[in-house]
C-alpha cells in the first residue's frame, strides 16, 4: 500500500492536516501568483469620478462598493498575515480552512499582547514587532525607515479595532448577505424648532441597517430589530485600502523571502508618510446613530411564547390579491 503523504499545521490553536503529493508545489505556485495590488487597483477604478458623477444614485452604489471593499481587504490582510505567521509553507491550505472566529481570536491575542506558542516564525506579541518582522523595504534614511515601520504598526492596530468592531461587522454582513441596507448618509442637527436647526455635521454617504437584539427571558426565536444609521467618509476608506494593499504586498513578499525567492525578484513597498497622515485624520465616517421603536428595556420584558397551533392556523389563511 502506498504511503499517504500529509502535512500538519495550526490554524489558531487547532491542528489540521493536508493530504496530497503536491502540497508544497501548489503552495509555492499560489504565493507567486497572488496579485498584491488587487484592492488598490479596484478602489482607484471605483473612486475615479465619484464626486463629479452626475448620476447621484450611482455614486451611492460606488460608495457602498468601496465600503464593502474595505472590509474585504481587512479580512484578506489579516488572513494572509496570520497564515504567514502560523503556516508559511502551507498558506493555501490555511486560507482554505480558516474561519472568521479563528482570525478574530488571533487578532485579539495581538491586541491583548498575549503570548502564543503556535507561530512558525519568531514574532513578538504586538503590532510593532510584527511590522518590523514583515516590512523589509529599503530606505536610505534609517530613521525614516524606522518611523514608517512604527506607523505601519500603528495602522495595523487601528484597523484591528475595525476588524473586531461588532457594529462595523454587522453593517458589512447586512451589505454582503441579501443586501439588507438602505443607501445614503445622515446629518445630525439640533435646535429649538425645525426652522432653527444647527447642522453638527454628517455625510452624504452611509447606510441604514438593522441589527437583531434578543429578549433576555425568551428563546432566540423571539427578537427585536434595532435600526442603525452609519456615516462613511469614502476618501478615508480609499486611503485605508491603499495602505492595506501595500501591507498585503509586503506580507506576500515576506512569505516569498521565507521561501528563498531571489531577493532581486522581491518588491517590498515603503508607504508614503503622507498616506499615514491622511488616515490619522479624524473623520465623520463611522459615526453610528441608533433608532428604537420600542419603549421597553428588552431585558425586562416577560417571556414571550410562540403559539405554534395559532401560527399554523394563520398560515392556512392565504393572502389574496385582486
Amino acid at each position: 500500500m502506498k504511503e499517504i503523504k500529509y502535512f500538519t499545521f495550526y490554524i489558531d490553536n487547532e491542528p489540521y492536516a493536508i493530504v496530497g503529493d503536491e502540497v508544497l508545489e501548489r503552495n509555492y505556485d499560489f504565493i507567486n501568483q497572488i496579485k498584491t495590488s488587487y484592492f488598490a487597483d479596484i478602489v482607484k477604478y471605483i473612486a475615479n469620478g465619484l464626486e463629479t458623477d452626475e448620476n447621484k444614485e450611482l455614486t451611492h452604489y460606488k460608495a457602498t462598493l468601496i465600503r464593502t471593499l474595505y472590509s474585504q481587504s481587512l479580512e484578506t490582510f489579516f488572513a494572509l498575515l496570520f497564515a504567514t505567521l502560523q503556516a508559511p509553507t502551507f498558506i493555501l491550505p490555511w486560507l482554505q480552512k480558516y474561519e472568521i472566529g479563528h482570525l478574530k481570536n488571533l487578532v485579539e491575542r495581538i491586541e491583548n499582547k498575549q503570548k502564543f506558542d503556535y507561530y512558525k516564525v519568531d514574532v513578538g506579541n504586538n503590532w510593532h514587532s510584527i511590522s518590523k518582522l514583515i516590512n523589509h523595504f529599503k530606505c536610505n534614511d534609517s530613521e525614516q525607515g524606522k518611523l514608517i515601520i512604527e506607523k505601519t504598526g500603528n495602522f495595523w492596530a487601528k484597523i484591528a479595532k475595525d476588524f473586531l468592531n461588532q457594529r462595523f461587522n454587522e453593517e458589512y454582513n447586512n451589505i454582503k448577505h441579501g443586501f439588507r441596507i438602505v443607501h445614503g448618509g445622515h446629518y445630525l442637527k439640533i435646535g429649538e424648532s425645525a426652522d432653527k436647526l444647527i447642522n453638527l455635521g454628517g455625510s452624504k454617504y452611509g447606510s441604514t441597517v438593522y441589527r437583531v437584539e434578543y429578549l433576555k427571558n425568551s428563546s432566540k426565536k423571539v427578537f427585536h430589530l434595532r435600526r442603525m444609521n452609519f456615516n462613511w467618509d469614502v476618501s478615508h476608506y480609499v486611503n485605508k485600502i491603499e495602505l492595506l494593499s501595500i501591507s498585503i504586498n509586503n506580507v506576500i513578499n515576506f512569505v516569498r523571502l521565507l521561501h528563498n525567492v531571489d531577493v532581486k525578484k522581491l518588491n517590498f513597498i515603503m508607504p508614503d508618510i503622507e498616506l499615514f497622515n491622511k488616515v490619522d485624520v479624524k473623520k465623520i465616517g463611522g459615526f453610528i446613530f441608533y433608532d428604537v421603536d420600542i419603549n421597553h428595556d428588552l431585558d425586562e420584558l416577560p417571556k414571550i411564547n410562540i403559539d405554534i397551533e395559532a401560527l399554523k392556523n394563520d398560515y392556512k389563511k392565504k393572502m389574496r390579491y385582486e
